[in-house]
């Protein structure tokens, strides 16, 4: 009895140290220099595993307060019907783990990790091989390599490629993984520079290599391709470009948005040019619109239209062109009233008591 929990004991517990070590290890420079909520290592877009074995998935990150984990938008803990998948605690939440896996584990697991100001998340699809043997086929590419990697001169590359390669009980057979240059001798001194560091995962079921530029030159620019096999026929290649990233590219652009800027004034400038043509001349425009084009009646049946009154001195412009020109031009009824200086005075004196 002893000796079976002293074995299942020794069986488990480098699983834990790995669970433990896996977001610890291969971070990425960029990772460690820069601060704020961000992911720190490649994580697999794919995951597979074969029924009833050990499985692990991972999100590493780093500058977060709080991670949640979903199976299918379903939030953790997750019933055993849903998921037997449960958090590593000692990895800071960052890892949830099977030791059993069930056809029920198979689906879409999300990490969403948050701060105060920005949160992030990552989607891994997992698929549960059934099967009575080990898995025995074409390696299953478990990263998503990018088409491009771009690097500045002078700075390090850093590229990565994984695979799902499950365990082929043949005495020959063997998992590989390996970075090459088309056209190039990777055993050369000259290939010296490129450095090639193999990982594997959960009993070498998956396995991956890193390769590293210290120092990227022009040569070095151009395509690398990363090969994966667990027999010599079956193998995956898998293609990359390395290219030179622009001083501008990544970094926050610190232009002025001239175009932004002229559309902005020009529409303040017309905004401010209408709203003063407005208040001097719109009642002018609208009441010539109304007067040119507007059909007056002949006989309103009013019997005055205006009543101008007028005193003697005033009497050329109030007859001779005020009332001609309303009367003429603009067929107004008016009606002249003249007013002597006497009564204009007692008039004024009177309103001016009142």
């Amino acid at each position: 009895m002893y000796f079976s929990r002293f074995t299942i004991f020794c069986c488990l517990f480098p699983m834990s140290l790995a669970l433990v070590d896996y977001c610890d290890e291969n971070k990425r420079n960029s990772s460690i220099l820069t601060p704020g909520i961000q992911f720190t290592k490649e994580l697999s877009s794919s995951e597979y595993a074969v029924l009833s074995s050990f499985k692990s998935l991972h999100c590493c990150a780093k500058g977060y307060r709080s991670i949640e984990w979903f199976k299918d938008g379903k939030a953790y803990p997750w019933p055993g019907d849903v998921s037997s998948f449960i958090l590593y605690p000692d990895s800071a939440n960052q890892t949830i783990y099977s030791q059993a896996l069930g056809s029920v584990d198979a689906g879409n697991y999300t990490c969403t990790v948050a701060n105060d100001s920005r949160q992030v998340s990552h989607i891994a699809s997992l698929t549960v091989f059934d099967m009575r043997k080990n898995y025995m086929d074409v390696p299953l590419p478990t990263y998503k390599l990018p088409a491009e990697h771009f690097v500045r001169l002078g700075q390090p590359a850093r590229m990565y490629c994984e695979a799902f390669v499950g365990k082929i009980d043949l005495p020959d057979a063997t998992n590989e993984v390996w970075w090459e240059r088309p056209g190039m001798n990777m055993s050369t001194p000259q290939a010296r520079r490129y450095i090639q560091h193999r990982i594997s995962r959960e009993e070498e079921q998956v396995v991956g290599a890193y390769l590293f530029i210290e120092k990227v030159n022009l040569a070095d620019f151009g395509s690398y391709v990363c090969s994966i096999s667990n027999t010599e026929d079956q193998v995956v290649r898998l293609t990359t470009e390395l290219k030179e990233e622009d001083w501008e590219m990544g970094l926050p652009s610190n232009k002025i948005p001239w175009l932004k800027l002229q559309f902005i004034v020009i529409t303040i400038l017309l905004a401010a040019t209408l709203v003063i043509v407005y208040n001097r001349y719109a009642l002018s425009a609208l009441l010539y619109v109304k007067l040119k084009f507007c059909k007056r009646p002949v006989d309103d049946g009013k019997e005055h239209d205006l009543l101008i009154c007028y005193s003697p001195e005033d009497a050329d412009f109030a007859v001779g062109v005020l009332a001609t020109t309303l009367g003429s031009r603009y067929h107004h009824t008016v009606t002249l009233c003249q007013i002597n200086n006497a009564r204009a005075s007692a008039e004024l004196q009177l309103a001016s008591t009142l």
